[in-house]
């Protein structure tokens, strides 16, 4: 899974969700200044509390998927799993049923 941010500030959609080459869902400026996710099976979720935090949570999921990618110890990986989870907490991201916390279960499991 990727986040691709969009090239213009100003657009209300700050970013899409691509798996492989395949666009899956949509990060939304909310009036309110939140960030939500939208995708066509899963409706609306709960994505951040500002662009600030999101930009932040983006830059550790990419992080993350540099650094476990190439390991093959599980020890390991699951440290790089708690690394992505409090970079994640320390943005607010991880709310129930939110983008952030689903996207971490299924880091733990290693599926992502």
């Amino acid at each position: 899974m990727r986040i691709v941010l969009s090239a213009n500030a100003s657009d209300l959609v700050i970013g899409r969700e691509y798996l492989g080459n395949d666009p899956e869902g949509e990060f939304v400026a909310m009036a309110d200044g939140t960030i939500a996710y939208r995708h066509p099976a899963a409706g609306a979720l709960f994505a951040n509390v500002s662009r600030d935090a999101f930009l932040a949570c983006v830059r550790a999921w990419d992080g993350y998927v540099e650094r476990v990618a190439p390991l093959t110890d599980e020890t390991a990986q699951l440290r790089v799993v708690d690394e992505l989870r409090r970079a994640l907490e320390a943005q607010d991201g991880l709310r129930p049923g939110g983008f952030w916390a689903i996207i971490l279960e299924q880091a733990e499991h290693g599926q992502l």
